[in-house]
């Protein structure tokens, strides 16, 4: 697929250093599968289809006619839910972890669904001979270390959806919405994650995410804070006519997570070019 050649190589990532442990934690994480696949599908992937009851379709099958890139794939967690249990039949997945794509290989080995797996920094993407009709990202943009970073990403995704109705980018990310309150140290120890930063909070800021394993392990990895404007404005300069921070939601009793719903540490981001 020609359009995967990127320029220059992909070096080492902090990702190819922990990707088991990070697998292993999410795989273990109800709050994925709870909060945040649960909102991709019911507040971004309906709300682009503009379904508004759940119950009168077909979800197996809702995304049977679409053309779907997965950025920062990782191990391909969503990748193959999308292809599983949403039906997309052409798609692809890109992550810059050559640790992260070769899990995803081996698990598309193992149960092949016809997934293409690529190794490539998002930035360094050229423009696509066949463009998506969605582009998806579980946690992308918040590894944008500076603003010109966050720009060229953004620029990417624009460059790789169609320009048909469809043409919509979907993404789970760090609640930037939320500041400072979304990045109190402690408030979510109780769900097996804490973060440390620099307070005041400015843009460029980095985030230490540090996750806690049942086996009383633990690893981290850095993301960066920008302000939500900075986002906003990095849509604009894309080219997109529509963009919307979406607050997430569970499908599990709300008691279980009412003290993180309170202040969620992610949200979603809807925009259409």
């Amino acid at each position: 697929i020609h359009f995967f050649v990127h320029q220059g190589t992909v070096s080492m990532t902090q990702y190819d250093h922990i990707a088991t442990n990070y697998l292993a934690s999410k795989l273990n994480s109800s709050f994925r599968e709870d909060v945040e696949y649960h909102s991709f599908v019911h507040r971004l992937v309906l709300r682009a289809l503009n379904i508004k009851d759940a119950t009168i379709i077909n979800l197996h099958q809702v995304l049977a006619e679409y053309r779907i890139l997965d950025l920062g794939c990782g191990a391909g967690y969503l990748t193959r839910k999308l292809r599983e249990e949403l039906g997309c039949k052409d798609i692809v997945g890109i992550d810059i972890s050559s640790a992260m794509i070769g899990i995803g290989r081996a698990c598309e080995e193992a149960h092949p669904l016809g997934i293409i797996y690529h190794v490539s920094d998002v930035q360094h993407l050229v423009k696509p001979e066949k463009k998506f009709d969605f582009v998806v990202a579980f946690y992308l943009l918040n590894y944008a270390k500076t603003r010109e970073e966050l720009d060229r990403m953004v620029q990417v995704i624009g460059e790789h959806l169609t320009g048909s109705d469809k043409g919509y980018f979907l993404s789970i990310t760090g609640n930037v919405c939320a500041g400072e309150n979304a990045l109190d140290p402690d408030r979510y120890c109780k769900y097996g994650y804490r973060c440390e930063v620099e307070t005041p909070l400015v843009d460029g800021a980095q985030i230490k995410n540090i996750h806690f394993n049942p086996d009383s392990t633990s690893f981290s990895y850095i993301t960066y804070y920008f302000s939500p404007r900075i986002y906003e404005e990095a849509f604009q300069k894309a080219g997109f006519k529509y963009f919307e921070w979406v607050p997430v939601e569970t499908a599990s009793e709300l008691q279980k997570y009412e003290d993180l719903l309170k202040c969620p540490p992610v949200i979603g981001i809807l925009a259409h070019k």
